[in-house]
């Protein structure tokens, strides 16, 4: 490099350096109320056919309790229920998220190892397999310890469920990992 080259790159660095501090972002001041989320801003999910997976009304109730306690509603916006989420999860299920399209859902070679070596068990079936399997496991919790189904459970009964299965210490039956299952409906709800 000779002289002029690192002249150049120098005032390059001293340039970049003083309008770097001139980039940042400003706070925003007395946004007015107005715009506070209104039903007619509530988006309208491009769901048209029926539902296609989720066809119990029940498990939609369950996903409902479980997706508006991970998203609620305030004022600012709708909670993941308003929002679309169950449509879009039908939408999921029923294409190539919900076969698995994308996952391998041969069994191990060595299922004695396969915990050791993968951290966890492997998943031999699809998402819409699990999902179902999970809602019909959870309902049936539901109805052993509290002679309900699960949707008509207070938001303490629900907050403290999700907590547990999200810590794994919900126990749905030999079919149903729950944290696993807590995982899967999570990602929809957020």
């Amino acid at each position: 490099m000779n002289r002029r080259e690192a002249l150049f790159s120098l005032s390059g660095i001293v340039a970049s350096l003083a309008v770097a501090p001139q980039l940042r972002a400003k706070e925003l001041h007395n946004v007015p109320l107005e715009t506070q989320l209104s039903a007619d801003h509530l988006p309208q999910p491009a769901w048209q056919d029926g539902y296609q997976v989720l066809t119990n009304p029940l498990d939609r109730q369950n996903l409902q309790a479980i997706f508006d306690r991970l998203i609620p509603a305030d004022k600012l916006g709708p909670s993941a229920t308003e929002a679309g989420c169950i449509e879009f999860l039908d939408n999921q299920l029923a294409g190539d998220y919900g076969s698995g399209a994308a996952l391998y859902l041969q069994a191990p070679l060595h299922p004695e190892n396969e915990e050791k070596i993968m951290g966890s068990p492997q998943f031999l079936s699809a998402p819409k397999e699990r999902y179902l399997t999970g809602l019909k496991a959870l309902e049936n919790w539901a109805q052993k310890k509290y002679q309900s189904s699960f949707h008509a459970l207070n938001a303490e009964q629900v907050d403290d469920f999700l907590t547990k299965m999200e810590d794994g210490k919900i126990d749905l039956g030999a079919q149903v990992n729950s944290q696993a299952f807590f995982e899967l409906i999570a990602h929809c709800g957020r």
